[in-house]
């Protein structure tokens, strides 16, 4: 998805479309108990059938709830631990807190926002203060 963040973006209806390819991808993930963590204009691939898909689930956070055995899932990171790209992680991600669903929300805001504003503007919508 980066190359649509060029001088004159994409139209409203390119953007509606490929907004609703992420939500309906992030939908499915948090309906399986995964959490992205990581959602940023790279990992969004416009398809040849203009559909979008979301890659690279490689930061995913499984949900800590039982399996069907009674035993929870392990996590591959650990609490504390900040992981993600800067300019599209929510605060919480960015203070190292634990992070639902509602992460992946605010990076696909963040993510349907830079189309549209970065190349009229230049600018981005979060730009750190600091260095974490």
């Amino acid at each position: 998805m980066r190359d649509t963040i060029v001088p004159g973006g994409i139209s409203t209806e390119e953007l509606l479309g490929i907004a609703a390819d992420i939500a309906d991808a992030l939908a499915a993930a948090h309906a399986a108990g995964v959490v992205h963590r990581d959602l940023k204009p790279e990992n969004v691939m416009r398809m040849p059938s203009g559909r979008c898909k979301v890659l690279d689930f490689g930061l995913a956070r499984i949900s800590a709830a039982p399996t069907s055995e009674g035993a929870t899932r392990s996590y591959l990171t650990s609490a504390g631990i900040v992981l993600g790209t800067v300019g599209y992680m929510a605060p919480e991600q960015l203070e190292g807190k634990p992070v639902d669903f509602r992460a992946d929300i605010f990076a696909r805001c963040c993510t349907n926002w830079r189309p549209v504003f970065t190349p009229s503007t230049g600018a981005v919508p979060l730009q750190p203060s600091s260095r974490l």
